[in-house]
């Protein structure tokens, strides 16, 4: 590995326009290898998120994209999402593009510059009998494709692992898998260049690793993907937003507003629209309080008047007068 060397993982390349923004990380990448003088690039694994079956068009930008890279000192790691059958991993024809290794069994990095020693390491369902062999004490680093117990995920579960051993390099193990950044059991989890799935909620970054073992942490410009539960169109509007952030929305509306839940959807999408987000999806979500046989409930709606149930209405989504006019002059209508 040559240094200044850049750093980054878990892609999860697929061929979308609803994804067309992680396709940026290539000329991203190029900028930084300008800007800091990079000479070597490594990416630690699941370069797609389908295991296999890619359509040509993703292969052959993948293809183009790496080619494009200005190194000729790139290794990748096989993830867990870059095969589905041991030995028959898909992109191993990567290996016959000038500078590009693909990595799929433990391997010395041939690459390495200023003494350090290093291993590669690309995913395995069984770590401690595939690694049982290494010399751990022979190496400086690891970078490997791998969870570790205690690991948070972006969902906020903690993994249990695949039974990684103690690794005693003598100075740092990098690893992919884990999209959410973070140091567990002397393993640093590079993290994610940005967010993969709805709903993840820290702050992607890529590393780039000098000589001297210093860390910095880069940081690309790219969209959130926010899962947004709300209750009332109020409370949509109060939220803020960045422009191209992409949203998924889930609102809740009690059994007496469900009939309204077309109107409501349209005016929420638009709502959101004027804030700049891009609208993957829309969910409606009873609320479950409501639902099921409430006779003190159901007693009390009974007693409820149309011109009540106006007035809660506009009072809820703070329509103003304007609007609870209009509802009234409905229900007066001969």
């Amino acid at each position: 590995m040559k240094y200044p060397c850049l750093v980054t993982t878990d892609l999860h390349l697929v061929d979308s326009p609803t994804t067309s923004y992680r396709w940026d990380l290539f000329p991203w990448i190029n900028q930084q290898v300008v800007k800091y003088g990079v000479r070597s690039i490594r990416i630690l694994g699941d370069i797609t998120d389908a295991k296999d079956n890619h359509p040509a068009s993703l292969v052959n930008r993948l293809v183009g994209s790496l080619q494009a890279l200005h190194t000729d000192d790139l290794m990748i790691l096989a993830g867990n999402h870059d095969w589905l059958l041991r030995g028959q991993e898909f992109f191993r024809f990567l290996n016959f593009l000038p500078g590009v290794r693909f990595i799929t069994q433990p391997t010395e990095d041939a690459t390495v510059a200023y003494g350090d020693s290093i291993i590669m390491l690309p995913f395995t369902k069984t770590p401690a009998k595939d690694w049982a062999d290494i010399d751990w004490g022979h190496y400086d680093y690891a970078f490997m494709h791998q969870t570790v117990a205690g690991a948070r995920a972006s969902n906020g579960q903690v993994m249990e692992g695949e039974g990684v051993p103690p690794m005693g390099v003598r100075k740092r193990v990098y690893s992919g898998d884990i999209h959410v950044p973070q140091t567990i059991k002397g393993v640093t989890y590079i993290g994610s260049p940005y967010h993969v799935h709805f709903g993840d909620d820290f702050s992607p970054r890529v590393l780039l690793l000098d000589a001297g073992g210093k860390e910095t942490w880069l940081q690309m410009p790219s969209p959130r993907r926010v899962v947004i539960n709300v209750a009332s169109l109020a409370e949509l509007r109060r939220m803020e937003l960045d422009e191209g952030d992409q949203v998924k929305l889930r609102m809740t509306l009690t059994l007496e507003e469900k009939h309204a839940w077309s109107r409501i959807k349209r005016e929420a999408v638009a709502i959101l629209e004027d804030k700049g987000a891009i609208v993957q999806g829309t969910e409606l979500r009873l609320d479950k309080t409501t639902q099921g046989v409430d006779r003190d409930a159901a007693r009390h709606h009974a007693t409820l008047t149309p011109a009540d149930l106006v007035m809660r209405y506009v009072q809820r989504d703070e329509l103003g007068g304007a609007v609870y006019d209009a509802g009234m002059d409905v229900l007066e209508a001969p």
